[in-house]
């Protein structure tokens, strides 16, 4: 099952249809899992084509097919795709700027 945490908002186009891209708890913990690394060491490795495939690989929804044979965007634009994915995943959809600020509010005594 799914965790409810996701990085709603990001969709990739894979053989000419749309998937999302969720990063939710399960998926970063595969990920993180099959690396031995934390989602933000893995992230470090992300220009490894091997690391992107399993991040897709993990956050894929409704894909069934194989990323080796279907055609992907390029290279450049699905590593950005993916780091949008996880920063939405961390941060929700508000700009990251606007959730910081928010959260150091919340934090500081009055």
């Amino acid at each position: 099952m799914r965790n409810a945490i996701k990085g709603e908002g990001v969709e990739i186009e894979i053989g000419g249809k749309l998937y999302p891209l969720i990063f939710d708890m399960e998926a970063i913990a595969e990920v993180e899992t099959k690396h031995d690394l934390t989602i933000l060491e893995v992230q470090g490795k992300l220009p490894r084509v091997a690391v992107m495939a399993d991040l897709l690989n993990a956050a894929l929804v409704g894909y069934d097919g194989d990323l080796s044979k279907d055609k992907l965007p390029p290279l450049i634009e699905t590593q950005m795709l993916i780091q949008k994915a996880l920063t939405i995943a961390y941060y929700g959809n508000e700009p990251v700027e606007k959730v910081t600020k928010a959260a150091t509010k919340k934090n500081v005594k009055s």
